[in-house]
């Protein structure tokens, strides 16, 4: 299932098939869920146990947050309850994690603040959102600065280690983790000059790695990975030429994780770039596909005989989406990929102030 903002600001959402060949029809329908306007794009995610999907997204005008949960996700029976309004205020798009598969946190920034809010819930029932009824939500690590855009979060291990990225208005990025039972870590001041949304992903329990593009004239994308045993590498600069942040996927075991990072350069066509264990491939390769968007990179799980996936995603110039599939494996390169697109009219504008 994909949600998107639609050039009528509500948010639309359409199938796409992944073991088989697209339908000229039937496959390329798009359904409006009817809960807009809305100031950002969705964030979706599907948690407990893959029995639900809930998606989220800030309404306009008044910076609230509106959620939608889905009880059951297969193609002829996916159902979802009214938009629910989980109050707010938010001041960027909403950043989603799940943890232990029973419970669901979003972040949000909120002046010099993250904003959070969570579903906890078990097996069988939901219990709450909390807060629900407060008039806003929990206000959560105050960084010390004014904040610039919409919070990275990745999630590790089955508790609660919650590694939260920002950047503030002078460029660099900071991080904090919340450790179950003993709180937020100091604030680390990991520096760099960069413009847009941070990016993390979570490579396995006791490692995450960070992504950005630098601001200004050099538009060449950055990293940094944290480890348990080794602390912070140096931000290092990994080159290419971007105008739009990452979307990052990791494949393969913990132990020896592949991240492969794709964006939008600067010469309006998308760009991939893979870093296996610790070392990087050396050159970006071209993935001659136009785009007018940031992309969506999603790992797909499906049963045998299928191998594992990752599905990709870009705005074209006309509001359609562009859409493949790449199977995992070892190769670095993903080039030779077919290009598909599955309609919509959607907009490019990730969040209106």
């Amino acid at each position: 299932m994909l949600f998107a903002r639609g050039i009528d600001n509500d948010i639309w959402r359409t199938f796409v098939p992944v073991t088989g060949p697209l339908s000229p029809q039937e496959d390329r329908v798009w359904k409006k869920l009817n809960g807009g306007p809305f100031l950002s794009q969705p964030s979706a995610l599907i948690w407990s146990n893959s029995t639900r999907l809930s998606v989220a997204a800030v309404s306009d005008p008044d910076h609230t947050v509106k959620a939608l949960l889905y009880s059951h996700i297969e193609r002829d029976s996916a159902t979802h309850v009214p938009w629910t309004s989980l109050s707010g205020p938010a001041t960027s798009a909403l950043a989603m994690c799940t943890v232990n598969g029973t419970r669901l946190d979003l972040w949000t920034a909120s002046g010099r603040n993250f904003a959070h809010n969570l579903w906890q819930g078990n097996l069988t029932a939901d219990i709450f959102w909390s807060p629900d009824v407060q008039p806003r939500w929990q206000l959560t690590r105050d960084f010390g600065m004014d904040i610039s855009g919409r919070p990275a979060i990745a999630c590790r291990r089955d508790t609660y280690y919650h590694d939260l990225v920002v950047r503030g208005l002078d460029g660099a990025v900071r991080h904090s983790t919340f450790k179950d039972g003993t709180g937020w870590t100091a604030v680390s001041n990991r520096g760099g000059n960069l413009r847009g949304e941070p990016v993390v992903v979570a490579a396995g329990d006791d490692r995450f790695d960070f992504f950005g593009v630098g601001a200004g004239k050099d538009a060449a994308m950055f990293h940094f990975t944290w480890t348990k045993p080794g602390g912070y590498t140096a931000m290092e600069k990994l080159g290419g030429s971007f105008q739009s942040v990452p979307s990052v996927v990791v494949t393969g075991p913990a132990e020896n994780p592949r991240i492969d990072v794709v964006a939008l350069g600067t010469d309006d066509m998308l760009w991939h770039g893979a870093l296996v264990g610790s070392k990087w491939w050396a050159h970006w390769e071209r993935l001659d596909v136009f785009g007018n968007s940031a992309p969506l990179l999603t790992k797909i799980e499906v049963p045998p005989p299928w191998s594992p996936m990752v599905a990709a995603f870009v705005l074209g110039m006309d509001g359609q989406v562009n859409h493949t599939l790449w199977n995992v494996s070892s190769e670095f390169s993903w080039r030779g990929l077919t290009w598909t697109s599955i309609g919509g009219n959607l907009t490019a504008e990730y969040y209106r102030s």
